[in-house]
């Protein structure tokens, strides 16, 4: 009689403990989820689109440099966007949006575009620094190239800035015949 009622309490002790670590394994598992879905509604949310808009989602939860950061890919509109996300604090860390749609200009020839069929530098930049949402006093080291890519004249234009101790840098391709946004990447540091 001694020996089943160990039997049983034993089996009772194993239920309650795979209950419990299965517990924990659906605790975690919805976490990831609700963090997963956070870092995506924050991704679209910067992009400017509709989530019924977007396609070719992949999420994944990786480590960098200690911190664990929620990595977000999607398409829209023709376009291709990356985040990293702290996944701690939900600050992105920094972006990329790729246009997929490289247009040629018909007035390009190979080694050159006329000043009338190009937007000037100055237009160029206004644009990166209208979409940045920042004020042309507070870009720092501007560097601006115009440079041929895929059949195409793209104005390359990098800058970083300062802000709330934080320096952020910015990478844009904009194309020097319609002024669209080909590419841009945000990088925050600090």
């Amino acid at each position: 009689m001694k020996n089943a009622s160990k039997k049983f309490l034993f089996i009772a002790l194993m239920v309650v403990v795979t209950l419990s670590l299965s517990g924990i394994a659906i605790s975690a598992r919805t976490a990831t989820s609700e963090v997963r879905e956070n870092a995506l509604n924050k991704a679209i949310e910067q992009a400017g689109v509709n989530a019924d808009e977007i396609y070719d989602v992949e999420i994944e939860v990786e480590r960098k440099k200690g911190v664990e950061i929620v990595e977000v890919e999607f398409e829209a509109k023709g376009k291709d966007y990356e985040y990293h996300i702290n996944k701690e604090t939900g600050e992105i860390i920094d972006s990329k949006v790729k246009n997929d749609k490289y247009l040629t200009p018909d007035t390009a020839t190979d080694t050159e575009i006329s000043e009338k069929d190009k937007i000037s530098k100055e237009a160029a930049l206004a644009i990166a620094i209208k979409d940045a949402g920042i004020n042309e006093a507070d870009v720092r080291d501007l560097d601006i190239e115009l440079d041929k890519e895929r059949e195409i004249f793209v104005y390359e234009i990098d800058f970083e800035t300062y802000n709330n101790r934080q320096e952020i840098e910015y990478e844009y391709d904009i194309n020097a015949a319609t002024g669209e946004i080909i590419k841009k990447e945000i990088e925050r540091d600090g």
